[in-house]
């Protein structure tokens, strides 16, 4: 079996580096609470890369708990166009995030932050020894955030953290700080728990476009699992809110397609319908959130609070698709010698015994079988108001979810005959439920890829009836 990566190593040690972030904050609670005093009136979060996505996130966090105005910047932008983000009349403390504190983009800009406003610097790091570090006026330094790889997995979720202990501070709230105390322990549990399914899901190939849906709180950490995606894996992969996505991006959904949501409690209802429309148009998805998802938190914890839980699973997701790719997911440029292109390893996790294979054919067999099981439930249900003595099998998403249907050949074997047996109205069989099935050919004036609407009583662009290749 080839070794584990650096990159594997620092997702699968991060609880560590979670706990140590909160011990730095309770360490320097008193300083905080010290520069907090001086009711600023603007809050600035800044970064590169992942750092902006988790300024991003942080800022949203402050907002929310404290009712006070703040925004994230670019750091770059930051440096180039300061009068967008600054008001010289305005207190302002700028909070900046750099996991190596040399980031250049970021040091420029807190000079140029200095050099045109009285506010204090704020820094969130993991090395003390820092250019940053020594430009604060404060510096929160998280050394088990360290990492070896270019991708930022460990080092973004400590310095996340720690700006949610910050914001839990600045809102004068040091329960909550008490409350993110249970983070490393429910992050451990998940990895264990939920780990081998994001990991399955990562390695099948067939998959060729990623989104990432998430909104308010969730949004910048949405954009960050999804520039893990990109970089580790070179899969073409974009962030959207929710409902945004329903306005153009849902023309891109196809059956391989992958949609991720990041789900909220406060919206869940709505979070939830994007998603079904997302599956009835053949996408396929992946769901996180507290309850009634793919992974499933049952933290207890304040909603706000929960951001971090949603970063260790999707991590493996992409880690596992560069290992399939055959690239060293700490410099996805260059292939890992431990993992040749489209192998994915077997291995031995959670203690299940047996081999993970990429699990191609089946993976896409399984979701399109309940895809069409689930939308054949559907029309049934509301054209008759009830359960059609005909539908072979009611679609339970809490029991048919990513973490159990791969693993228990008996259900999946079920499922698919079950699933070989729905024809739904007016739709042509999936290749993979029936080999011998002609393929699919656009009309005259047509453009490829462009499936006439069928379902009756249709009319217009696609919908949720036009995608019919269950």
């Amino acid at each position: 079996m080839p070794n584990t990566s650096h990159t594997e190593n620092e997702i699968l040690s991060q609880p560590e580096a979670w706990a140590q972030a909160l011990d730095t904050v309770s360490n320097q609670s008193g300083a905080l609470n010290e520069l907090f005093q001086r009711n600023y009136e603007q809050i600035i979060f800044t970064g590169c890369g992942s750092t902006y996505y988790l300024s991003i996130a942080a800022a949203a966090l402050y907002r929310s708990l404290t009712g006070q105005p703040a925004q994230a910047a670019p750091a770059g932008d930051l440096l180039l166009n300061p009068g967008v983000y600054l008001s010289q009349r305005a207190r302002t403390l700028l909070v900046a995030v750099s996991r190596s504190g040399a980031t250049t983009e970021t040091l420029r800009a807190i000079e140029r932050f200095r050099s045109l406003t009285r506010g204090a610097v704020l820094a969130i790091t993991n090395y003390g020894q820092s250019p940053m570090a020594a430009q604060g006026d404060l510096a929160l330094v998280i050394p088990k955030g360290q990492e070896q790889s270019a991708a930022q997995t460990r080092s973004f979720a400590s310095m996340y953290v720690a700006a949610c202990g910050v914001c839990s501070l600045a809102a004068g709230q040091p329960e909550l700080l008490d409350a993110l105390r249970r983070l490393p322990e429910t992050g451990q549990r998940l990895m264990t728990q939920f780990g081998l399914a994001a990991r399955v899901v990562g390695a099948d190939l067939d998959i060729a476009r990623i989104y990432y849906l998430g909104s308010g709180l969730l949004y910048g950490l949405a954009c960050e699992v999804n520039l893990k995606m990109k970089e580790m894996t070179l899969t073409d992969s974009e962030p959207f809110h929710f409902l945004e996505f329903r306005h153009g991006p849902m023309s891109m959904v196809t059956p391989q397609t992958l949609l991720i949501g990041l789900l909220s409690e406060a919206n869940l209802r709505h979070e939830r319908q994007v998603l079904d429309e997302m599956a009835l148009l053949g996408g396929r998805i992946f769901s996180l959130g507290e309850t009634s998802a793919d992974v499933s938190f049952e933290s207890r914890l304040p909603e706000a609070l929960r951001g971090v839980l949603y970063l260790p699973a999707l991590q493996l997701m992409a880690l596992e698709r560069a290992y399939a790719k055959g690239l060293d997911p700490g410099s996805s440029r260059a292939p890992d010698p431990g993992h040749p292109p489209g192998y994915a390893r077997r291995r031995r996790l959670n203690g299940l015994q047996g081999r993970i294979h990429r699990p191609a054919r089946k993976f896409r067999t399984v979701l399109r079988a309940i895809s069409a099981i689930g939308l054949q439930y559907h029309l049934e249900e509301s054209r008759s108001g009830r359960l059609s003595p005909e539908l072979p099998l009611k679609l339970d998403r809490r029991r048919f979810n990513a973490s159990n249907f791969y693993c228990k050949n008996a259900q999946f074997t079920a499922l698919l005959e079950r699933a070989r047996r729905v024809r739904l109205p007016g739709a042509r069989s999936s290749p993979e439920l029936a080999p011998h099935a002609e393929p699919r050919r656009p009309a005259a004036g047509q453009r490829p890829g462009f499936e006439r609407t069928q379902a009756a009583g249709r009319q217009g662009p696609r919908g949720a009836g036009d995608r019919r290749a269950l």
